[in-house]
Order: structure tokens, then C-alpha cells, then sequence
């Protein structure tokens, strides 16, 4: 009956976690990108709109257009598109040592050349610390470059953890239904 039920339905859920995987790399994307807006730095020293610049916007179209297919593929249970879903799992994990690690490195360069890089502190972090303090703790979060680069990496990791965890869905219920049609001597699609 399991199998029969695979048959006639989508497999959304190896699309929403591709989909979940595709939003929080859009979103360090985002993070790294729009520096300026967390900062109080006024001069352009921390990222300076490259070349380099360009070409990772037009890789993250790339990628958001791979994921919008790959998660219809994987609705369909197309194995075809398994090898795409490995390559989205590690391309995360890789851009963590293009941007995320400079930029931290380029905010070190500058606090200990007498530069000072403040962080504005987000809504969400300034919500939190008034929670923290009606509860009269003495702990605060503090958003500073190492909070940035947490936040990003964790962006990215978490990132890789869904479009792996939507291929290895993706790869199980394809299996499953492949046994179940060469069981029944159907061809896919039937």
C-alpha cells in the first residue's frame, strides 16, 4: 500500500528541504553581500563591488534556478537529478571558504589597524537582549564580526544539511517506487 501511495503522490518533502536549502544560502548570500548594513563603516574597505562580486551574484542565480528544478525533479522522483542534488550539498560547505573567512579576516585586518568596525545591532538580537534583561539576566549577546561569521557559516552549513537531507529523501522513496514498479512489472510512469 506504502509503495501504491508513492505512485500517485508528489514527493514534497525532498522539494521543501531542497527549497529550505536554497533559502538560507540565498540568505548568507545576503549576509555577505549587504556588509555595509551591519555595520557603522562608512568607507568602502570591507568589500568593494568586483568582478568577483558579479560573478558570485550570477553563480547564486544559477544555483537558485538548480534548486527550483531539482526540487520539481525530486517531486517527480526523477533519479536523474540525484548527482545535481550532491553537487548542492557541497557547494555550501565549499563557499565558506570564499567570502565568509575573507571577510572576517579583512574585519580583523581592520580593528587592529586602528579602524574601528562597529556592528549595528539587528532588531532581532536587541529583542532578545530586552527578553534577557525582564528575566534579569546578566548575559547579552553581542554582535560583533565573529556573531557575523557564526551566523554565515551556520547559514551555510544548515544549507547543506537540507539539500542533503532532500536528496537522501529524494534517493530512498526513488528506490522504493523503482522496486515497486520492477516488482509489478510496470515501467515508471504507469
Amino acid at each position: 500500500m506504502q509503495h501504491e501511495k508513492l505512485r500517485y503522490q508528489p514527493n514534497k518533502l525532498s522539494q521543501l528541504l531542497v527549497m529550505g536549502g536554497m533559502i538560507f544560502m540565498v540568505f548568507a548570500l545576503f549576509k555577505v553581500i549587504n556588509v555595509y548594513r551591519y555595520t557603522n563603516q562608512s568607507v568602502a574597505g570591507i568589500i568593494l563591488p568586483d568582478i568577483f562580486v558579479g560573478i558570485e551574484i550570477l553563480i547564486a542565480i544559477f544555483v537558485m534556478l538548480a534548486s527550483f528544478l531539482l526540487g520539481e525533479k525530486f517531486k517527480s522522483y526523477d533519479r536523474k537529478w540525484l548527482p545535481v542534488g550532491v553537487a548542492l550539498t557541497i557547494y555550501p560547505l565549499v563557499k565558506i571558504f570564499i567570502y565568509p573567512i575573507k571577510l572576517y579576516e579583512k574585519f580583523n585586518e581592520l580593528i587592529t589597524s586602528g579602524q574601528i568596525v562597529s556592528f549595528k545591532t539587528p532588531i532581532w538580537m536587541k529583542l532578545v537582549n530586552k527578553i534577557l534583561e525582564l528575566f534579569k539576566l546578566e548575559t547579552r549577546m553581542v554582535y560583533d564580526s565573529k556573531t557575523w561569521l557564526i551566523i554565515v557559516i551556520s547559514a551555510l552549513v544548515l544549507s547543506s544539511v537540507l539539500y542533503f537531507l532532500g536528496t537522501l529523501t529524494s534517493y530512498k522513496k526513488t528506490n522504493r517506487l523503482e522496486a515497486y514498479y520492477k516488482e509489478a512489472g510496470l515501467e515508471h510512469g504507469e
